[in-house]
């Protein structure tokens, strides 16, 4: 009787569930996919509708990234970004450079989507893609990024590194890894994007120049063809915007110069939006087409490199970039009285009396000619091939001069220092 009622409870019980799964009507999961698509078309407008107009930032069509008000910390190491604002154009190159542990990449995270933010947005090509508590996954929102470290495939050849950005679903992906047919039911329009992919990959593989190299695994590479391919891999999603993190920091001196120029050329051709972070300062300057200065977290200076060198905004942008020094002045009614000569006090002089007077390698002269005093040397290295030799003033100020290749000199040597600004630069005295 028992194995019976087992039985039966067994059978009905098969049968209840094969009578539970019924099959969804036609058209249902486009149905739900519409439902879903729509459900957070109205999050993203309700998000955007929250927002007053006073926090929106300037966003015009040449604008390709805006970030406004953006704050970041860590527990342990408390406000790393703050505050920060500042709008990215169409095409531009951004060079963002600092000290060590001043937020640099911390503030690319946070434009990638790694990271959130604790205050500010950030919009990209005037839609907002990050605020506190809510954001756009990184894979939606259009930015490459190339790291320190390549990550390439070490198992995948270069064209196959490449073409992984250019796969246009996961089923492509994973049949090339199988090495399967693509799928028999391929449509026209399906047929017709595979052929413009792979139009698109021998124009980027050329723009790389690596068609030669198509066939070669990483492990056969120098380090700047590695970075090529990883550049390219990059560029091959059509990203509206590429996150350079130091590049070219792990490559030896003596590519430095060849890769910089391909790279900025390759972004040029591309028309590719680009910030490149560095620490290297002569990159920054040479590459960017405008310069951000970032310390403590915070934007410092943001325009063209001349005119940061020129005309730096504050002690720390004036001392940080460059070999600049500073000497020590006194302003006497309109002239500025210094160890290197007295000058006529510049139209925005600072309301001091003791201030500090900026040097720059390229304003001092090594000559008896005209010379104010003497200073000895205490130091000859070169840089970019041209000599930048460190001078101790009769006051024990120490000052940097670039040489010309008519006056040299080594350490011990003495020799006439002439300074002429252009434009003298004063700071209030420290």
């Amino acid at each position: 009787m028992g194995s019976r009622l087992s039985a039966g409870r067994r059978k009905r019980g098969r049968a209840g569930r094969r009578s539970l799964p019924l099959p969804p009507p036609a058209g249902m999961a486009t149905l739900t996919a519409n439902v879903r698509a729509d459900r957070q078309v109205f999050r993203s407008a309700r998000t955007a509708a929250m927002l007053n107009d006073s926090q929106l930032p300037a966003s015009t069509p040449e604008t390709a990234l805006s970030v406004a008000g953006l704050s970041k910390r860590f527990p342990h190491a408390g406000w790393v970004v703050q505050d920060f604002t500042l709008s990215v154009r169409r095409g531009e190159i951004l060079a963002l450079v600092g000290p060590s542990g001043c937020g640099k990449t911390t503030l690319l995270r946070l434009i990638a989507g790694f990271e959130s933010p604790e205050r500010g947005e950030i919009y990209e090509g005037g839609r907002i893609i990050s605020r506190p508590g809510w954001q756009v996954a990184p894979e939606q929102r259009h930015i490459g990024m190339v790291f320190q470290e390549n990550t390439l495939f070490p198992h995948l050849t270069v064209r196959q590194n490449v073409q992984f950005g250019l796969s246009a679903s996961l089923y492509e992906r994973v049949a090339g890894w199988l090495r399967k047919p693509s799928p028999p039911d391929e449509t026209e329009q399906a047929r017709e994007e595979r052929y413009a992919q792979k139009r698109g990959l021998v124009h980027l593989m050329e723009l790389c120049r690596l068609t030669e190299l198509a066939e070669r695994y990483p492990d056969e590479l120098s380090g700047g063809q590695q970075q090529r391919v990883a550049l390219a891999r990059a560029l091959a999603t059509r990203p509206r915007l590429l996150l350079l993190d130091e590049p070219f920091s792990n490559l030896d001196s003596s590519l430095l110069r060849s890769l910089r120029e391909d790279v900025r050329a390759i972004l040029r051709e591309s028309g590719t939006t680009a910030i490149l972070v560095s620490h290297d300062q002569e990159e920054a300057i040479n590459m960017g087409d405008r310069l951000a200065v970032m310390n403590r977290g915070r934007l410092e200076q943001l325009d063209i490199p001349e005119e940061i060198l020129q005309r730096p905004v504050n002690r720390f942008v004036a001392g940080f970039i460059g070999y600049n020094r500073f000497i020590p002045g006194r302003v006497e009614g309109d002239r500025v009285h210094t160890e290197l000569g007295d000058f006529p006090l510049p139209p925005n002089a600072p309301p001091a009396r003791a201030v500090d007077v900026l040097l720059r390698p390229n304003e001092l002269h090594l000559s008896e000619n005209g010379a104010v005093t003497h200073g000895q040397v205490h130091a000859v290295q070169y840089l970019g091939g041209q000599p930048l030799c460190t001078l101790t003033l009769p006051s024990g100020v120490q000052v940097q001069a670039l040489l010309r290749d008519s006056v040299p000199l080594k350490r011990g040597d003495r020799a006439g220092i002439r300074f002429e600004p252009s434009p003298l630069v004063l700071f209030p005295a420290e």
